[in-house]
Protein backbone atom coordinates (compact mmCIF):
# COMPACT_ATOMS: atom_id res chain seq x y z
CA UNK A 1 0.00 0.00 0.00
CA UNK A 2 1.63 3.08 -1.08
CA UNK A 3 1.35 6.53 0.61
CA UNK A 4 -2.00 8.00 -1.46
CA UNK A 5 -3.98 5.05 -0.67
CA UNK A 6 -3.39 5.27 2.87
CA UNK A 7 -4.15 8.71 3.05
CA UNK A 8 -7.26 7.98 1.11
CA UNK A 9 -8.09 4.67 3.51
CA UNK A 10 -7.52 6.99 6.75
CA UNK A 11 -9.45 9.75 5.12
CA UNK A 12 -12.51 7.48 4.31
CA UNK A 13 -12.16 6.07 8.23
CA UNK A 14 -12.26 9.63 9.40
CA UNK A 15 -15.05 10.48 7.50
CA UNK A 16 -17.17 7.58 8.22
CA UNK A 17 -16.89 7.60 12.03
CA UNK A 18 -16.94 10.58 14.32
CA UNK A 19 -14.56 10.97 17.93
CA UNK A 20 -15.93 11.12 20.94
CA UNK A 21 -14.97 11.71 24.13
CA UNK A 22 -16.07 9.59 26.72
CA UNK A 23 -15.71 9.52 30.44
CA UNK A 24 -16.38 6.41 32.29
CA UNK A 25 -16.02 5.53 36.31
CA UNK A 26 -15.00 2.31 37.56
CA UNK A 27 -14.59 0.68 40.71
CA UNK A 28 -10.89 -0.68 41.91
CA UNK A 29 -10.29 -2.47 45.00
CA UNK A 30 -7.22 -2.02 46.75
CA UNK A 31 -5.86 -1.25 50.17
CA UNK A 32 -4.97 2.10 49.45
CA UNK A 33 -5.26 5.18 47.30
CA UNK A 34 -1.74 3.95 45.53
CA UNK A 35 -2.13 0.88 45.42
CA UNK A 36 -5.72 1.44 43.94
CA UNK A 37 -4.09 4.34 40.86
CA UNK A 38 -1.37 1.39 40.27
CA UNK A 39 -4.37 -1.35 39.62
CA UNK A 40 -6.38 1.23 37.64
CA UNK A 41 -3.02 2.05 35.39
CA UNK A 42 -2.81 -1.63 34.90
CA UNK A 43 -6.40 -0.99 33.34
CA UNK A 44 -5.87 2.18 31.63
CA UNK A 45 -2.79 0.37 29.73
CA UNK A 46 -4.85 -2.43 28.67
CA UNK A 47 -7.31 -0.20 27.14
CA UNK A 48 -4.58 2.01 25.17
CA UNK A 49 -3.30 -1.22 24.06
CA UNK A 50 -5.95 -2.95 22.70
CA UNK A 51 -8.13 0.18 21.61
CA UNK A 52 -5.13 2.85 20.96
CA UNK A 53 -7.74 5.54 22.29
CA UNK A 54 -5.46 7.56 24.85
CA UNK A 55 -7.19 6.39 27.89
CA UNK A 56 -6.32 8.36 31.04
CA UNK A 57 -7.32 8.67 35.18
CA UNK A 58 -8.40 11.63 35.71
CA UNK A 59 -9.30 10.91 39.90
CA UNK A 60 -9.20 8.46 42.23
CA UNK A 61 -11.64 8.70 45.36
CA UNK A 62 -12.21 6.29 47.69
CA UNK A 63 -15.86 5.31 48.29
CA UNK A 64 -16.94 2.74 51.45
CA UNK A 65 -18.79 0.24 50.85
CA UNK A 66 -22.67 0.69 51.38
CA UNK A 67 -22.53 4.23 50.77
CA UNK A 68 -23.23 6.52 48.61
CA UNK A 69 -21.05 9.46 48.57
CA UNK A 70 -21.85 12.73 46.67
CA UNK A 71 -19.54 12.23 43.97
CA UNK A 72 -22.31 9.29 43.42
CA UNK A 73 -24.88 10.86 43.87
CA UNK A 74 -24.44 13.42 41.38
CA UNK A 75 -25.93 10.53 38.45
CA UNK A 76 -29.03 10.27 40.18
CA UNK A 77 -31.43 12.15 38.30
CA UNK A 78 -32.87 15.65 40.50
CA UNK A 79 -36.47 14.47 39.32
CA UNK A 80 -36.04 10.96 40.45
CA UNK A 81 -38.20 11.14 43.64
CA UNK A 82 -37.31 8.12 46.29
CA UNK A 83 -40.38 5.92 45.94
CA UNK A 84 -41.80 7.35 42.74
CA UNK A 85 -40.33 4.02 40.89
CA UNK A 86 -41.54 1.51 43.05
CA UNK A 87 -45.22 3.39 43.09
CA UNK A 88 -45.20 3.05 39.28
CA UNK A 89 -43.89 -0.68 39.29
CA UNK A 90 -47.24 -1.46 41.70
CA UNK A 91 -43.41 -2.69 44.01
CA UNK A 92 -44.05 -1.66 47.98
CA UNK A 93 -41.21 0.43 48.44
CA UNK A 94 -39.56 -1.64 51.72
CA UNK A 95 -39.07 -4.74 48.34
CA UNK A 96 -36.42 -4.62 45.92
CA UNK A 97 -36.71 -4.10 42.53
CA UNK A 98 -35.97 -7.20 40.63
CA UNK A 99 -33.29 -6.47 37.88
CA UNK A 100 -34.76 -8.11 35.54
CA UNK A 101 -38.58 -5.85 36.13
CA UNK A 102 -36.04 -3.10 34.98
CA UNK A 103 -34.51 -4.46 31.93
CA UNK A 104 -37.88 -6.00 30.77
CA UNK A 105 -39.41 -2.31 31.02
CA UNK A 106 -36.04 -0.46 29.77
CA UNK A 107 -37.07 -2.78 26.74
CA UNK A 108 -40.04 -2.33 26.14
CA UNK A 109 -40.17 1.59 26.00
CA UNK A 110 -36.93 1.15 23.93
CA UNK A 111 -38.74 -0.80 21.87
CA UNK A 112 -42.02 1.63 21.81
CA UNK A 113 -39.44 4.39 20.44
CA UNK A 114 -37.57 2.75 17.61
CA UNK A 115 -37.26 4.66 14.40
CA UNK A 116 -38.67 7.78 13.89
CA UNK A 117 -41.13 7.79 17.05
CA UNK A 118 -40.69 9.31 20.12
CA UNK A 119 -41.70 8.60 23.77
CA UNK A 120 -44.06 11.13 25.60
CA UNK A 121 -42.61 13.23 28.54
CA UNK A 122 -43.35 10.62 31.49
CA UNK A 123 -42.36 7.56 29.08
CA UNK A 124 -38.90 9.16 29.01
CA UNK A 125 -38.88 10.10 32.36
CA UNK A 126 -39.78 6.60 33.37
CA UNK A 127 -37.28 5.44 30.76
CA UNK A 128 -34.42 7.45 33.02
CA UNK A 129 -35.56 6.64 36.19
CA UNK A 130 -35.33 2.77 35.19
CA UNK A 131 -31.93 3.61 33.61
CA UNK A 132 -30.86 5.25 36.52
CA UNK A 133 -31.98 2.71 38.80
CA UNK A 134 -30.42 -0.21 37.07
CA UNK A 135 -26.96 1.64 37.66
CA UNK A 136 -27.78 2.38 41.12
CA UNK A 137 -28.33 -1.20 42.04
CA UNK A 138 -24.30 -2.09 41.13
CA UNK A 139 -23.81 0.71 43.40
CA UNK A 140 -25.53 0.00 46.68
Amino acid sequence: MNKRELKTLIKEVIDEEKRFAVTIDFFVYAKDKDLAKLEAEKIIELLNRKFDNKASIQDITPIEFGEMKEEVKKWIPKDMKRGELHKRLGIPEDKDIPLALIDEKIKMLQKRAKGDKKLNADDSKFLHQLIAAKNLKHIK
